[in-house]
């Protein structure tokens, strides 16, 4: 009665290194070894599915696992990255609306809370899993202001394995363990 999801950000992309954000970056060769680690940690672990947002690095890191898990990866729109404009690499503001934002997260924990038990994998985005997380643990008492605080102190590295589990029994979430680089070292 309980499944299990991992959510792992991307492996590093050009776009991380360059801090240019304006394109759908590929995975650099320091990724692609990153992605290969990340991949090992499912070897011998059932994985029950495999999702991933659209963008190409979230891709390219999935595609990874999906070689060792032996599962396809699918693609869901809901959790992509949140939608930012950048003034300059340090600077950016929201383009997605905060309302539009929390409309994404609740159809993301519906999708994840009617999920089988069971293993799965979702690769995403760093601001959209500390959203995510936030909204998992607060429901809709989350404010902009409190996503705005965890963007600047929950981190979440490339390739960080973050585990949440869900009780169909009691509806509850338990964060497991967050941003494991283990199979870094």
């Amino acid at each position: 009665m309980i499944t299990r999801i991992y959510f792992i950000r991307h492996a590093e992309a050009r776009s991380n290194v360059d801090r240019d954000f304006t394109g759908d970056a590929a995975l650099t060769e320091n990724g692609i070894l990153q992605a290969e680690l990340t991949a090992g940690c499912f070897k011998h672990k059932k994985i029950d599915g495999l999702y991933t947002s659209k963008i190409l690095r979230a891709r390219q890191t999935a595609d990874a696992i999906s070689k060792v898990a032996a599962v396809e990866p699918v693609i869901i729109e809901f959790i992509k990255e949140r939608k930012v404009s950048y003034a300059s690499p340090d600077q950016w503001a929201n383009i997605e609306s905060f309302d539009d934002l929390m409309l994404r997260l609740a159809e993301t924990k519906r999708f994840l809370e009617n999920l089988p038990d069971g293993r799965f994998v979702f690769v995403s985005h760093a601001i959209f899993m500390r959203a995510l997380a936030a909204y998992l643990m607060f429901g809709e008492q989350i404010t902009e202001d409190m996503l705005t605080a965890m963007n600047k102190t929950l981190l979440v590295d490339h390739t960080g394995v973050s585990k949440l589990s869900h009780s169909k029994e009691n509806g509850r979430w338990h964060i497991e363990s967050w941003n494991d680089l283990g199979h870094l070292s």
